[in-house]
């Protein structure tokens, strides 16, 4: 099993309460996205499902990935949303993202041996795989991993055991 954590591309943020609204990608975002697609395409990369956040500008990325690399039709997963982003749960704590981050992880390390899944989220999401999947505590040391705009970050699942492959990979 391979994962392919996808982070969106720049996104518009707007300025108003607690929580931004989404208004999906910069035009720099929709750039930096078109870029990695080209990127999918030169490696050769199969993918053979795709889901993404339901989250405007992780449904904006996907869109543009489908339409560049060609890739299959893909599946909301709300589990992929950004911490406090999910719909109806603006009160969710951090050990309850880790949680459904962790779950998530591992209902799809049970999904295919062989599959190679692209899934596009948010930068919160995947530094929490490295918290939850290497099992670092909270609150931890305070370092952080943000990834960039666009970039990958891969993990494969064998034998019953996780490989961080990659992390933060740019086209």
């Amino acid at each position: 099993m391979r994962i392919l954590l996808v982070r969106h591309g720049e996104a518009e943020r707007g300025h108003g309460d607690e929580r931004l609204h989404d208004h999906g990608l910069t035009p720099k975002g929709c750039e930096q996205v078109k870029t990695l697609g080209q990127y999918l395409i030169a490696h050769r990369i199969k993918i053979d499902s795709v889901l993404s956040s339901p989250l405007p500008r992780a449904r904006e990325t996907t869109k543009i990935l489908m339409d560049t690399a060609n890739l299959p039709n893909p599946s909301i997963e709300f589990e992929l949303c950004e911490i406090g982003e999910m719909e109806n749960n603006a009160t969710e704590t951090l050990d309850s993202f880790f949680h459904r981050v962790h779950n998530l992880m591992i209902h799809l390390s049970n999904s295919s041996s062989s599959e190679t899944i692209l899934a596009t989220t948010h930068a919160g999401f995947i530094m929490a795989t490295i918290r939850v999947l290497f099992n670092i505590s909270t609150p931890g040391t305070g370092a952080r991993l943000d990834p960039d705009f666009a970039s990958i970050t891969e993990w494969d699942f064998k034998h019953d055991s996780w490989k961080l492959v990659a992390y933060n990979v740019l086209p």
